[in-house]
C-alpha cells in the first residue's frame, strides 16, 4: 500500500489532497520537497484556506504530468464507484459543520472502494485516525457528497492516470 499524508494543520487539505494523488499515481513524492511548493500553487496558508479555483489551478498545473482529469459537478456515488472501479481516483470537496454551527469545507482523496461497494477507502478524510481509511457507503453519502443547491457547485475532479 502506498504511504499517504495526512495534513499536518487545519487549513492545507488542498495540498495535501494533490500531493496524496501524486502518491497514488506512484510518483516519488517527499512532503519535505512538494508541500511547500503545492501550498504557494495553491496559495494555502493561515487564515486563508484552499478555494476551489486556487486548487483547481494548482491541479491541473501539477496533474498534466501524470493523469487526465475531468471537474464532476455534483458525482453520484455510482459515478464514483464506476471511475475507481476503473482504475481512477476522485478528489471530493465537501462541506461539514462544526458543533459550534459554522461550516467548513475539505479536500480528500477517493482511492478505492470495496467489490460490494460497502467500503470507499479514502485519504485524509478525517482529522482523527490513520491517513488512509475506510468509509462505511452509509457514512460516505451522508459525509463525503453532501452537495446542496447552495453549495458552490465544484466538487469532484475525475483522475485517470495517462
Amino acid at each position: 500500500m502506498r504511504k499517504y499524508l495526512k495534513q499536518r494543520d487545519k487549513y492545507s487539505c488542498g495540498p495535501i489532497a494533490i500531493l496524496n494523488a501524486l502518491r497514488w499515481a506512484d510518483l516519488d513524492t517527499p512532503y519535505e520537497d512538494w508541500f511547500d511548493m503545492l501550498s504557494a500553487v495553491c496559495e494555502c496558508g493561515w487564515p486563508d484556506v484552499t478555494l476551489h479555483r486556487r486548487f483547481e489551478r494548482a491541479l491541473r498545473e501539477i496533474g498534466r504530468n501524470f493523469c487526465s482529469m475531468r471537474r464532476k459537478f455534483r458525482p453520484s456515488i455510482k459515478e464514483i464507484e464506476d471511475h475507481i472501479y476503473g482504475g481512477g481516483a476522485v478528489i471530493l470537496n465537501y462541506k461539514w459543520r462544526r458543533k459550534n454551527g459554522e461550516t467548513n469545507r475539505h479536500f480528500s482523496l477517493v482511492v478505492d472502494v470495496s467489490q460490494g461497494g460497502k467500503t470507499f477507502y479514502s485519504v485524509n478524510d478525517r482529522r482523527a485516525g490513520p491517513a488512509y481509511q475506510s468509509v462505511h457507503r452509509k457514512t460516505f453519502l451522508k459525509h463525503n457528497l453532501r452537495f446542496r443547491a447552495s453549495d458552490p457547485p465544484l466538487k469532484a475532479w475525475f483522475l485517470t492516470l495517462e
